[in-house]
C-alpha cells in the first residue's frame, strides 16, 4: 500500500497497530496498483475505545462543500446523518485513489484508544456482481467494459460497506444471506416483487376489458383451433401414435364453456370426416368431475352488457350436441363424476356412456331462472314413467349405479377400472361399435359395487308417476298435497323454491318435446335461452346461488299465477332469420 503523507499527520499502512492516550492526526490512502483481491477485500481502519471519541475529518469541510463526484457525495451524505458522532467503535473506509485524514479527539480527559488497520473480505458479494455480468454477457475483453465493470462494483460494494459502519450487524447479515445462497433467485424475486408493486402503485387505473365482437371471436377461435389442430396432426404422425384413436379430456371440468371455447365442433367434423380417425373417447381431467355444466356466472355478466354472446354461445353448445348424436363412429363418454348441465349435453347424446360409483348426475337449472336443455326436451320426457319430469322440475340428484339404471349411462364400470377400460379400448385395431359394446358389457358385468342395492327412487316410482302426470305446474303442485307424503311434501318444498317461469317453461318444453325430434327439440330451446337471457330470472338466480350465495333469489313474476299462457307464448315464439340451423 503507498502512503501519502500529510503534514503533522502520522502515516497509516496496512497491518498498523498503535495503542496510545495522545490526539493525533492520522493519514492512509489506498493508491495502489489494482489487482484481483483488491475488487474482494478493502482495507480498513478501526478505532476502539473504552470511552467514548470523536473522529474528525481534516479535509471533509472543504471536499462536502464541493462534492466532486458521486461517491464523495453519498460519502458525505452518510457520515452527515448516518454515522454517530461519538462513539468507542468506528470502523473507516475510504474509496481507492483517496487520502483521507483525521483526528481522534476524546470526549473525556482520560482516555485510550487502540487503531487496527487489516485488509477485510467485506465486500465478497461483489463477486455476485461480476458473476451475474459474466454469465449474461460472457467474458470482458475491452478496456472500457473492464473499467464499467469495477467502477460498478466499487461502487456497490462501498454502499454496503458504510451501511456497515453505522449497523454492523445489518452488513454481516446481508453478507451471509448473500454468502450462503446458492443462487440469486430469491434476490431476483424480491427485486421482481418491488417492481411489480410499483407499477400496481403507480398504475393509471385499471384496465378497459373489451368484448370482442362476434367476427373477432370467431376469427380467434379459428386462429386457436387452426394451431391446436396442426400440432395435433404433427402429433399424430409420429410412428409410435395410434392414429386410429382420437380421446379429447376435459382440463376444466367444472367449466363447459372452456370447452366449447375450443371451437370442438369443428374438431369433431375432423375427427368424423378423417379416415384414420375409428374411436372418440370423451373424459374429465380431473378426479371430481366430468364436466359440470357451463360457466354460468360468467354468462349472466358477459351477457348483460352484449346479448349477442349468448347467441353465440348457444348456438354453438347446441349444434355440438346435434353432432354428437350424429357421430357414425364410435363415442364413448366416460362420465366419473358430477355430470352436469352441458356436460350431459356432450355425453347423454352419444352412443356409449359410462358411470361409476361416482358419477352423479342432475339437470337443476329451474334453480337457477333457467331450463333443462342441450336437448334435455328430448331425452328427459323419454326415460321411464314421468322421471323425467320429476328430474327436470326439482333437479333431483342420481347417483353412482342409479345414473344407468334410469338409463342416462348405458354402462356402468367400476371406477377404479376406468383406465384399464380405456387401454382396451385403445387396444382395439378399427373398432366397430359392436367391438366397444363387447369390452363395455364385460367391464359393466364385472362390476360388482352397489349391485344388490335397490334403485334410490323405486319406492316411490308410483307417487312420481301420479303426481307428475299433470300437464301444468300447479297441478303437479295439488297432486303433491293431496299425496301428503313426507317424499311428496320434501318434493314440494322443492319446488317451490324454483323460479316459477322456468317451472311453466320446463313443463311446456318436455310435453312438446315428447313427440319432437332432437333437432326439433335444440331448435326450441334456442328459443327458450335467448327469451331467458333477456329475461329477470336467470341473472337473479345466479346472483343468489353462485355470486352473492344468499340462497333467496327474487323470482319475477313471484308466483304461478302470475305467469301468464300468454308470457309463456313469447318465451316459445319462433326467433325468424335467426333461429337455430342445422
Amino acid at each position: 500500500m503507498a502512503v501519502v503523507q500529510v503534514p503533522r499527520c502520522k502515516a497509516l499502512k496496512e497491518m498498523d497497530f498503535i495503542q496510545t492516550s495522545e490526539s493525533k492526526c492520522y493519514c492512509y490512502n489506498q493508491y495502489f496498483q489494482m489487482e484481483w483481491t483488491s475488487v474482494w477485500s478493502t482495507v480498513q481502519v478501526k478505532i476502539t475505545s473504552p470511552g467514548l471519541f470523536r473522529i474528525v475529518y481534516i479535509t471533509e469541510m472543504r471536499n462536502c462543500q464541493y462534492p466532486e463526484t458521486i461517491l464523495s457525495f453519498i460519502k458525505c451524505v452518510i457520515h452527515k446523518f448516518w454515522v454517530p458522532k461519538e462513539s468507542n467503535e468506528i470502523t473507516i473506509i475510504s474509496p481507492y485513489g483517496e487520502t483521507k485524514c483525521f483526528s481522534v479527539n476524546p470526549v473525556r480527559e482520560i482516555f485510550i484508544y487502540t487503531i487496527r488497520v487489516n485488509r477485510k473480505s467485506y465486500v465478497l458479494v461483489v463477486g455476485f456482481f461480476s458473476f451475474v455480468a459474466c454469465y449474461k454477457h460472457g467474458p470482458l475483453v475491452d478496456e472500457k467494459s473492464r473499467s464499467l465493470l469495477m467502477w460498478t462494483l466499487r461502487l456497490s460494494s462501498l454502499v454496503l460497506i458504510y451501511a456497515g459502519v453505522a449497523a454492523p450487524q445489518f452488513a454481516y447479515a446481508v453478507m451471509i444471506l448473500l454468502v450462503s445462497s446458492w443462487s440469486l433467485r430469491y434476490l431476483l424475486k424480491t427485486f421482481s416483487y418491488v417492481k411489480w408493486k410499483m407499477k400496481l402503485w403507480f398504475a393509471p387505473g385499471p384496465p378497459v376489458v373489451k368484448c370482442l365482437t362476434e367476427e373477432e371471436y370467431r376469427e380467434q377461435a379459428d386462429a386457436e383451433t387452426t394451431s391446436a389442430l396442426e400440432e395435433l396432426r404433427r402429433a399424430c404422425r409420429r410412428p409410435d401414435f395410434p392414429s386410429w384413436l382420437a380421446v379429447s379430456r376435459l382440463q376444466a371440468p367444472k367449466k363447459f364453456s372452456s370447452f366449447r371455447r375450443t371451437n370442438i365442433i369443428l374438431q369433431h367434423l375432423k375427427w368424423e370426416q378423417d379416415p384414420e380417425t375409428f374411436l372418440v373417447i370423451i373424459k374429465g381431467a380431473g378426479e371430481k368431475a366430468f364436466c359440470a355444466g357451463g360457466d354460468i356466472r360468467e354468462l349472466s355478466e358477459v351477457t348483460k352488457a352484449k346479448q349477442k354472446f349468448a347467441e353465440v354461445f348457444f348456438r354453438e353448445e347446441y349444434i355440438l350436441n346435434n353432432a354428437i348424436a350424429s357421430f357414425q363412429k364410435p363415442y364413448i363418454a366416460l362420465m366419473d363424476g358430477i355430470t352436469m348441465g352441458g356436460g350431459v349435453g356432450i355425453s347423454i347424446h352419444g352412443q356409449f356412456r359410462v358411470a361409476t360409483e361416482k358419477s352423479v348426475f342432475a339437470m337443476p337449472e329451474t334453480a337457477i331462472g333457467l331450463f333443462p336443455d342441450v336437448g334435455g326436451g328430448y331425452f328427459l320426457p323419454r326415460l321411464q314413467g314421468k322421471l323425467g319430469y320429476f328430474l327436470a322440475l326439482t333437479g333431483f340428484r342420481l347417483k353412482g349405479r342409479d345414473v344407468h339404471r334410469v338409463g342416462i349411462a348405458t354402462h356402468f364400470v367400476d371406477s377404479a377400472k376406468m383406465g384399464m377400460l380405456e387401454e382396451d379400448l385403445v387396444a382395439l385395431k378399427s373398432p366397430s361399435k359392436e367391438d366397444v359394446a363387447a369390452v363395455l358389457e364385460t367391464y359393466h358385468t364385472q362390476s360388482k359395487i352397489d349391485q344388490d342395492k335397490s334403485f334410490i327412487l323405486e319406492e316411490h316410482m308410483d307417487k312420481i308417476n301420479s303426481c307428475f302426470s299433470a300437464n301444468t305446474v300447479e297441478q303437479i303442485i295439488e297432486n303433491l298435497q293431496q299425496d301428503g307424503s313426507p317424499f311428496a311434501l320434501q318434493q314440494l318444498k322443492v319446488i317451490n323454491q324454483m323460479s316459477p317461469t322456468s317451472l311453466k317453461i320446463t313443463l311446456r318444453h318436455l310435453i312438446n318435446g315428447s313427440s319432437q325430434t332432437l333437432q326439433d327439440v335444440l331448435t326450441m330451446e334456442y328459443r327458450l335461452s335467448q327469451a331467458c337471457m333477456r329475461g329477470h330470472d336467470f341473472h337473479e338466480g345466479v346472483r343468489a346461488v353462485l355470486i352473492e350465495k344468499d340462497q333467496s333469489p327474487k323470482w319475477k313474476p313471484a308466483t304461478l299465477k302470475e305467469v301468464t299462457d300468454e308470457d309463456l307464448d313469447n318465451y316459445f315464439k319462433s326467433l325468424g332469420s335467426n333461429d337455430l340451423k342445422f
